[in-house]
């Protein structure tokens, strides 16, 4: 036997076995046909599992992405002390399937300890999976004149960490989902 004859003979049992082993449409659309009780009664509670999981044990993942601009509406001075109206607008992304909202936003200042801030609003906007919007934050902020004046001669920058929390109270965390990472500054320098 030649050599062309032995590979016709080792392709010619290749085919015949792969025929045997991939299911022959007809068939397959008959057995789906016969046996579509049984098939959705399987995949039915695989779905109806994940409808539930989704409906209540999911919860939104929002992350902080970047801060954005400032807006100061009103500035009112009282004797030494100065409070001023502003707005600042934060980019959120939300990579859950589940929608949430930006509930609460607190503002630390870590430069400077008689700065106080105190949160009037926060924008309460649905973020939806994969959407990345801009929620904004009006605050008011009080400070000693006289602390800013020194701070700005010497150069210095005021900053915050700010810590965000979403409708189910959790900690917003920054794009790398990294521990600790929630903690967001936001430097202002003052001239």
């Amino acid at each position: 036997m030649s050599k062309r004859k032995r590979r016709e003979i080792r392709e010619r049992k290749q085919r015949e076995l792969l025929k045997r082993w991939l299911p022959d449409r007809k068939k397959s659309k008959a057995f789906f046909i016969k046996n579509w009780l049984a098939l959705s009664a399987i995949v039915a509670p695989v779905f109806a599992g994940f409808v539930v999981y989704y409906m209540t044990v999911a919860q939104p993942d929002i992350r902080f992405v970047t801060e954005g601009d400032i807006e100061i509406a009103d500035i009112q001075k009282k004797d030494n002390t100065e409070t001023s109206l502003a707005r600042l607008s934060i980019r959120f992304k939300n990579l859950s399937f589940r929608s949430g909202y930006i509930d609460r936003v607190e503002f630390v200042p870590t430069s400077v300890s008689s700065y106080t801030i105190k949160v009037l609003e926060v924008e309460k906007v649905s973020i939806g999976w994969g959407e990345q919007k801009e929620i904004w934050v009006t605050y008011t902020d009080t400070y000693q004149e006289e602390l800013i004046t020194e701070k700005a001669k010497s150069g210095e920058e005021l900053a915050f960490e700010v810590r965000a929390y979403d409708n189910t109270g959790k900690l917003i965390r920054d794009m790398s989902g990294a521990v600790g990472s929630h903690r967001l500054k936001i430097g202002f320098t003052f001239k």
